[in-house]
């Protein structure tokens, strides 16, 4: 069945192809809908409210899993609770220098209750990752800390060993998963004036997250207040000589509970991985309407890396500051 086409949106002055995603904390997690949830003033009715709306099934939630000792990756599932099917796996690395999102057709079999990769699903048999393409697992332990994910499959498991029915290799036999592909989000000038530069390739695309100040008339109020929290996505087009385009805007929100809205400039993506979706043939439509579906999915995915990997630096650059200007008082 074909998929709905993306509509008409007036951004600006003109008429644009545009899709807009709503980010919110929910918990630990984030969930993103493609309608704004209503904003009650009392803060306890918007909690109520918010648990009565139905679940948006065109929008995605990112789950956070918790193992202790370790920083397993984010996934980002297509839905809208946290055992929605995976789409693809989240990773961050030290002092925010770079980000990894891994995407395939198996990782969704790899993920066990628990939000991770199941130890019998690793890519190699030594749970080695020097490829980008491969899957780290974790065990499950004989003992778990308070509020680590998967009680209940924690509880299931154990129970398995103590009974003495299964040995380790029946519960996890050695399945290999491995990703289909890797984005790697790369931290291009940390010591410059462009620190809020993150570069990536898909589709061989030259892609780069960069922080704007340039805002549309709309939003003043979150241009004066928070001057640098917005941010872009630019792709070098190949039809101009290589200029810059803007694909997508990440504006952030001054709400506590909304962490802002993401705008996809469709027409943009459309045209520059030249997969025109407004196309009068069915088959042909749905070919490349899951084309733009999985552009949409990396775009969603490499902006929450920016908004969380952004949010940090700020929260570190802020307690740095604190400590100096506690030292010299």
């Amino acid at each position: 069945m074909p998929q709905e086409k993306p509509y008409l949106r007036e951004t600006g002055s003109a008429q644009e192809l545009t899709s807009t995603y709503y980010f919110y904390r929910e918990e630990e997690h984030v969930q993103i809908t493609q309608a704004p949830k209503p904003k009650p003033r009392r803060r306890w009715r918007r909690q109520k409210e918010a648990s009565l709306l139905p679940e948006d099934p065109n929008g995605y939630i990112i789950h956070t899993p918790y193992v202790s000792f370790h920083q397993p990756p984010q996934t980002l599932r297509r839905g809208g609770s946290k055992t929605a099917p995976p789409i693809c796996l989240i990773h961050n690395y030290g002092l925010w220098r770079r980000w990894k999102v891994q995407f395939g057709d198996r990782i969704a079999d790899a993920i066990d209750p628990r939000g991770v990769v199941g130890w019998g699903c690793r890519t190699n048999p030594d749970n080695s990752v020097e490829d980008d393409c491969a899957l780290k697992g974790y065990r499950v332990r004989s003992w778990r800390l308070w509020a680590e994910s998967g009680k209940r499959y924690h509880k299931e498991v154990n129970a398995k060993r103590k009974e003495g029915v299964y040995s380790e290799d029946d519960l996890f036999p050695h399945q290999p998963v491995q990703a289909d592909e890797a984005i790697s989000l790369n931290w291009t000038r940390p010591f410059s004036r462009r620190t809020r530069w993150y570069q990536f390739q898909y589709g061989g695309v030259e892609l780069c997250w960069k922080g704007t100040r340039s805002l549309p008339e709309g939003r003043k109020w979150a241009r004066r207040l928070m001057p640098i929290h917005h941010l872009k996505l630019t792709a070098k087009s190949p039809g101009d000589g290589g200029s810059e385009v803007v694909l997508a805007q990440f504006f952030c929100s001054f709400d506590w509970s909304e962490y802002g809205d993401l705008v996809i400039l469709d027409e943009e993506v459309s045209r520059v991985f030249q997969c025109d979706v407004l196309s009068d043939d069915v088959d042909l439509y749905e070919k490349k309407g899951g084309v733009l579906d999985r552009i949409h999915e990396v775009i969603i995915a490499t902006s929450w890396c920016m908004v969380l990997g952004e949010f940090r630096k700020r929260k570190a650059t802020i307690e740095l500051l604190i400590e100096i200007a506690c030292a010299w008082s």
